[in-house]
């Protein structure tokens, strides 16, 4: 195959998946991940043998307020939206 000038061949990379009791994953050539099926999200992702995750990630959709949020009281009205991050459930 050509891309960009320059020839390559494109390697197939195999992935083996695994269904445990309580998890599930996915295991590649240089990454593993693996999501718990009992809690929200991904426990665990090792990449070149380094853990990658301290803890399990959680939505976030909070943003930075600017001066038009300021004076329009968006920061109150949407304090909803800045907890979806505390603890990955909408209130």
């Amino acid at each position: 195959m050509v891309q960009g000038g320059v020839e390559w061949e494109e390697e197939k990379k195999k992935l083996t998946f695994v269904d445990g009791i309580n998890n599930v994953g996915v295991r590649g050539e240089n990454f593993s991940a693996i999501f718990a099926k009992g809690s929200p999200g991904m426990v665990s992702y090792v990449y070149a043998g380094e853990e990658m995750l301290k803890s399990v990630p959680l939505p976030n959709s909070w943003r930075a307020p600017v001066d038009n949020d300021m004076g329009n009281a968006m920061v109150q009205r949407y304090a909803q939206w800045y907890c979806t991050g505390t603890d990955g459930s909408l209130r």
